[in-house]
Parts: C-alpha cells; sequence; structure tokens
C-alpha cells in the first residue's frame, strides 16, 4: 500500500477474495450457477439505480467461465445423462 496507495490495497483485496471464487466457479459447476445468478441480480439492481458503466461485460466472463468449469468437469468425471431429459431438448432440438 505505501507503493501503490489505497488502489493497490483494494486490489489486493479484491484479489483475495476473487482467486477463490473464481477456483470454486470452476472446480463446482453447480456453485458457479449460483455465483452467476447473484452477480446478475446484483448487476442488475446496480444498472436500475443509474450508475453508467458496462457490467454485462463481467457478468459474460463468469460465464464463460462456469461453461470452462462445466467442460472441465465433464472430463474428468463424464455423466451426460442431464442432457436427456425431456426438459433440456426443446433448446437443443431445433428442427
Amino acid at each position: 500500500m505505501a507503493k501503490n496507495g489505497i488502489a493497490g490495497g483494494a486490489l489486493l483485496i479484491v484479489g483475495a477474495v476473487a482467486f477463490p471464487i473464481v477456483y470454486m466457479v470452476v472446480a463446482y459447476p453447480q456453485i458457479g450457477i449460483w455465483v452467476l445468478m447473484v452477480m446478475a441480480y446484483t448487476l442488475f439492481l446496480i444498472m436500475s439505480i443509474g450508475i453508467k458503466f458496462p457490467f454485462w461485460h463481467s457478468n459474460g466472463r463468469a460465464a464463460g467461465t462456469v461453461i470452462l468449469g462445466f467442460f472441465i468437469h465433464q472430463r474428468n468425471r463424464p455423466d451426460w445423462q442431464g442432457f436427456e431429459r425431456p426438459n433440456f431438448w426443446p433448446y437443443i432440438n431445433l428442427e
């Protein structure tokens, strides 16, 4: 903090919180879905207050991280039975 000031200290704290969350999202995709939902509602609330900033880029990155975690999880323990459920096929079968 002495070298970079408040911004350096804040970045250190955010990094200490962000890295474990990213690990949990990649390692456990179910947690990633919950993090994505909380993030989406929080970003919607922030944008409805009137703060103008492209927050949705971070939501897209979080969704990409969840998808990455899903494919890593499928590579280690393949289980594609969830895709055989009837409520999944309307989204895939676009004939």
